[in-house]
């Protein structure tokens, strides 16, 4: 499918593994040069060289924790640097915790764990690439949320609050920037 992305720039961020990859890789095989950005290092590494080797684009990987807001300002800058642009920013960090006691027992320190990740690491990410996007109405956000931010998923508290934060911050986007800025989805 050829969807007139080739030479774009996609910054992905929980991208070395599971849903953030395979976007990575689909983007890619688009023709989209890949920053792709997460906590370790290693996984970062072998996914960048895996999308090269199979898509023959530019993969970039960034460690950066997407709860600190210098780290974040750091990969906006290598970014800057390496690419001059962001075209394309996907918030995909953030998943559900699996554990075996009941979230509402947790402490607060897991909470915003959890919060800090997903929905503030999101509005992180977007605060510092937007300067790096067209404002021609070409640049894209896409906030990654899944279902349990409409409705009560067991056992996923924090997650689900975080989806529903997100897709908030995805429809007040998506109003505030409708003048030429970037298209913002869920």
């Amino acid at each position: 499918m050829e969807l007139g992305l080739k030479g774009r720039v996609a910054v992905i961020t929980g991208a070395s593994k599971g849903v953030g990859k395979g976007v990575a890789r689909a983007l890619a095989a688009e023709g989209v040069n890949i920053v792709l950005v997460a906590r370790g290092r290693e996984a970062l590494v072998q996914a960048a060289e895996d999308i090269e080797e199979t898509f023959s684009v530019h993969a970039l990987p960034v460690e950066a924790d997407v709860t600190d807001t210098a780290s974040v300002r750091a990969a906006a800058e290598t970014v800057r640097e390496h690419f001059g642009a962001a075209h394309i920013l996907v918030n995909n960090a953030g998943a559900a915790i699996k554990r075996q006691d009941r979230e509402i027992t947790w402490d607060d320190s897991d909470w915003i764990n959890q919060v800090q990740i997903k929905s503030v690491g999101a509005l992180r990410m977007i605060r510092e690439f937007l300067p790096l996007m067209p404002h021609d109405g070409t640049g894209r956000i896409i906030n990654i949320a899944g279902a349990s931010g409409s409705m009560a998923w067991m056992p996923a508290l924090t997650y689900g609050l975080n989806n529903a934060a997100l897709m908030h911050v995805t429809g007040y986007l998506a109003a505030d920037l409708a003048d030429a800025w970037p298209w913002c989805a869920c």
